[in-house]
């Protein structure tokens, strides 16, 4: 993660010209050393001089500084203030376009919200509106006018997904526990396939359920999310689990040595 926008919205910036499909994708601590002394911290002293002093001079000294006694980092973090981040935005990537491994990074900022903070009367059209007004409150709507993606205001991309998760939320291992590789092996996957079984019930009694989502005035959010119906969002997820089950029967009757 590159920065954060209060609990709600964090920014990760992607260096283009690193990717290779013949290393890994990580970035080497040389690489975000350099990006720090040569791109970042400048980028800061340049649009906020004030603050220079809370910024160690390179990335060794900043690291040292998050390390605690048992060689846990906690990294620190720094405010900005939001009338200088158009300023050190075009800074920082003007500093990052000079360094050929650098060049042509780019922002991709994830934005989510708050269970239940935008609850309102399904029929009130202006609670409805008023909610989503205060959901898309750190939006520039102008720059991620769907018209324009691409074109004027540099956005190239923009997915937005559903949190509508209550028929499969559980806080404790169960049925729906993240499943892993372990859970293959002889004496688990029978388990296992008890499992997929039980979320075939789950997923097959939700199609009649009722979704929470309705429909809005606002232009940007009618051009740029599609709308399912329940029954076919669980009958997609029931053909999954249909194919998974297949593969997991095939792998529980098959030899070994074959």
């Amino acid at each position: 993660m590159f920065c954060k926008l209060g609990t709600c919205q964090q920014t990760r910036i992607f260096f283009l010209a690193l990717y290779s499909p013949h290393r890994p994708s990580l970035i080497s601590q040389e690489d975000i050393a350099y990006v720090y002394k040569m791109c970042l911290r400048p980028a800061v002293v340049d649009t906020t001089p004030e603050v220079a002093a809370h910024w160690p001079l390179d990335y060794s000294a900043a690291l040292i500084r998050s390390w605690n006694v048992e060689g846990i980092i906690h990294p620190s973090t720094h405010d900005l203030l939001w009338e200088i981040l158009e300023k050190f935005k075009e800074k920082l990537l003007q500093s990052m376009n000079g360094i050929r491994r650098f060049k042509n990074a780019f922002f991709m900022h994830e934005i989510h919200g708050t269970k239940n903070v935008t609850r309102h009367h399904i029929d009130d059209m202006d609670q409805r509106q008023l909610q989503l007004s205060d959901m898309l409150e750190h939006f520039d709507m102008e720059r991620m006018d769907t018209t324009n993606v691409g074109k004027d205001n540099k956005v190239v991309y923009m997915s937005a997904y559903m949190t509508e998760k209550m028929a499969t939320y559980k806080l404790h291992q169960g049925t729906f526990r993240c499943h892993k590789a372990p859970d293959l092996f002889p004496g688990k996957i029978d388990r296992l396939l008890d499992d997929i079984q039980l979320l075939s019930q789950v997923y097959n009694r939700s199609r009649d359920q009722t979704g929470t989502a309705c429909m809005v005035t606002d232009r940007f959010v009618q051009r740029s999310i599609l709308s399912v119906l329940p029954n076919l969002y669980w009958d997609l997820k029931m053909m999954w689990l249909v194919g998974i089950n297949y593969v997991l029967h095939n792998v529980k009757f098959t030899s070994g040595e074959r």
